[in-house]
């Protein structure tokens, strides 16, 4: 794995309120990786990106960007000095300056300027140069926004819930925008979310946050098929053949056929989000065939799954 990004043994706590925000984080980013970072509010996503991007610093632990220590026993490199930029959440563009300064603000922009011109065009900003942020949409602050953290070409481009403050059409549309532009540039991308359906579309890897801990790493390339509500039989790859029908048979076993499915016990593929079905079954994100949560559930919902989170769940055809 060609590794970029490092963490070994992150903990973080805010002593004035007796709070563990991270607890012994661990995980690896080789380049050219999207990772999304779900989890329910207060489980330490933006405080995790914050720490990387040198805006926290941590009790405990080491990060490595680029094989460079920039947090660790006694070091700690300061937020301009990390080859990393940061969307914040509110894209936090400068109010009094227009479009076109709020880009090459970034330190060294101005040596980019072939790269954030070729940025400029793909995002279709050209017009909105001129502008001030309170005089263009969400969606096209958000492209300003990300335009700006690009110039510097950095190695690294931290996300902290970029599409949160857009309407649901919007929202759609900005997402299919962001994946193209990662593409396009190659960036490797840690990308804070709440919503599971945004992890699954933008991320090859999802990484579960709940209460501080790592509860799974895992590439977001999984469906699970449900057996029957409350148990999962297995986990196989999008699109694998080796799939476990509603009662344990693979298909082409002809010996135990499934029952035609019950609308009160209905058969499921799910990818991580909620189902639009009381009964319908759905896939904590990540899941190594460890869990499945319905809505009746309640309160024993996984981490990283809220209600009201867009519906990601495909029925299995009738036998």
């Amino acid at each position: 794995m060609n590794e970029l990004l490092k963490l070994q043994d992150i903990s973080k706590r805010y002593r004035k309120n007796n709070i563990d925000a991270l607890r012994n984080i661990s995980f690896q980013c080789a380049k050219g990786d999207v990772i999304s970072i779900v989890g329910s509010s207060g489980s330490g996503k933006s405080t995790l990106l914050r720490i990387i991007a040198g805006l926290e610093i941590p009790d405990e632990g080491e990060i490595t960007l680029e094989k460079n220590k920039i947090n660790g026993s006694g070091i700690f490199l300061t937020p301009e000095k990390r080859n990393c930029s940061l969307v914040f959440q509110d894209f936090a563009l400068f109010p009094n300056m227009s479009v076109k300064e709020n880009i090459f603000f970034g330190k060294n922009a101005s040596k980019n300027k072939s790269i954030i011109d070729e940025l400029i065009e793909f995002t279709r900003i050209k017009n909105l140069l001129e502008r001030f942020p309170h005089e263009i949409s969400g969606g096209q602050q958000q492209r300003v926004a990300l335009v700006r953290a690009l110039s510097i070409n950095p190695a690294l481009l931290l996300l902290d819930e970029p599409l949160s403050h857009l309407d649901h059409e919007l929202k759609h549309q900005v997402r299919n925008e962001l994946k193209n532009l990662i593409k396009k540039v190659g960036a490797t991308v840690l990308m804070v979310t709440h919503d599971t359906e945004d992890a699954m579309y933008m991320a090859n890897k999802v990484l579960v946050l709940n209460n501080g801990v790592v509860d799974q790493i895992d590439h977001r390339l999984l469906q699970l098929q449900t057996v029957e509500p409350g148990r999962v039989d297995r986990a196989v790859p999008r699109g694998g053949h080796d799939r476990v029908d509603a009662c344990g048979a693979e298909r082409g076993d002809r010996r135990r056929r499934p029952p035609r499915r019950s609308p009160h016990r209905p058969a499921v593929h799910a990818r991580a989000g909620v189902a639009d079905d009381p009964g319908d079954a759905v896939a904590a994100p990540g899941a190594r065939g460890a869990g499945v949560w319905r809505p009746q559930d309640g309160s024993n919902v996984p981490p990283g799954i809220s209600h009201g989170v867009g519906v990601h769940a495909e029925r299995a055809a009738r036998s």
